[in-house]
């Protein structure tokens, strides 16, 4: 029995890996609301619940809301400094600066 826990992981973690390659970025239901919040931290702002994504991808899921605002900033703390730079110098929005600022 033992030996099928290392191949049950390993397939897991295969299976991941294949799903995270095919899907292409921000399709996926929360990517945006997620990428949006560590954005909005980055530029010193905690996101609204009712004002929606400041970040709007030209491809992708883009809700209505910004649901994640429920969630404490830590996280995004700690994404804001990778995130921030990143989608200011790759990236287009359609709204570029959180709360008309």
């Amino acid at each position: 029995m033992r030996p099928l826990v290392p191949v049950a992981v390993l397939a897991a973690i295969l299976a991941s890996l294949v799903q995270a390659l095919l899907s292409p970025p921000l399709h996926t239901g929360d990517e945006t609301a997620h990428l949006d919040y560590a954005y909005q931290v980055w530029t010193g702002h905690l996101p609204v619940f009712e004002d929606g994504l400041v970040l709007a991808p030209e491809a992708g899921s883009v809700p209505p809301v910004q649901w994640a605002a429920q969630h404490p900033p830590l996280y995004y703390l700690v994404l804001a400094p990778v995130v921030g730079p990143s989608w200011r110098a790759g990236t287009s929005s359609r709204r570029s600066t959180p709360h008309g600022a």
